[in-house]
């Protein structure tokens, strides 16, 4: 994104006011750090539980010679595109 917008400093100051959230409503004072950890560690613990008597995972090995060298950078494109593949949950 950066480099597709170099030449237009109003859309980079746009993109990084994008990334900071600004123009965005504001998070909630309704809701208390407290209660947001403990909704988290609760959904964690109910993970754990139901799967307490699970097996536990098995690994192999890769292949003799087989390896994975590099990676390929993502776009924001890419993220979107997989995130709105994922079954609503």
């Amino acid at each position: 994104m950066l480099e597709a917008n170099q030449s237009d400093p109003h859309k980079l100051w746009r993109l990084v006011d994008d990334l900071l959230g600004r123009g965005c409503t504001p998070a909630s004072s309704a809701l208390d750090v407290e209660v947001f950890s403990q909704f988290f560690a609760e959904k964690v613990a109910k993970v754990r539980s139901s799967t307490a008597d699970a097996p536990v995972p098995a690994f192999t090995r890769a292949p003799h010679g087989v390896s994975f060298q590099q990676f390929r950078s993502l776009t924001v494109d890419d993220v979107i595109s997989a995130v709105r593949r994922l079954s609503d949950k």
